[in-house]
């Protein structure tokens, strides 16, 4: 994970994650959710059996409020970890066609972040 700095802080840019997924979520994301099998996330354990990343919601969170003993990674966004795999190719090309949302919202962010010096989730965005 990469962070970087707004005013002096260090910051990172995350999308939100759950587990549960339901209607509401559906209908207020159109389509911006990327459903990850926990065997396709390497390190600490997942809570479920999915993880569902909201593409259209990132949030700016400040370093202290990164768990350290947690850490995980997408299991196929390396070459080599989706080389010859189709599910994890297939999972790479979701992601990357789902990237561009990711950073448009992580731009909105940031630039909340900068204007009122309030991290977490831009404005009155809620999830559902």
């Amino acid at each position: 994970m990469d962070s970087f700095e707004i005013r002096d802080r260090i910051y990172y840019a995350v999308c939100y994650g759950t587990s549960r997924l339901d209607e509401p979520l559906l209908e207020n994301h159109n389509g911006a959710i990327f459903s990850v099998d926990s065997s396709l996330i390497k390190g600490s354990p997942m809570s479920r059996r999915v993880t569902h990343f909201v593409c259209s919601h990132v949030a700016v969170i400040p370093d202290r409020w990164v768990y350290r003993n947690f850490q995980a990674r997408l299991d196929f966004i390396r070459p080599e970890g989706r080389k010859g795999d189709r599910l994890r190719e297939r999972m790479y090309d979701q992601f990357v066609l789902l990237e561009p949302v990711m950073e448009y919202e992580a731009l909105i962010a940031v630039n909340y972040v900068r204007k009122t010096g309030r991290p977490g989730l831009p404005g009155e965005t809620t999830l559902r």
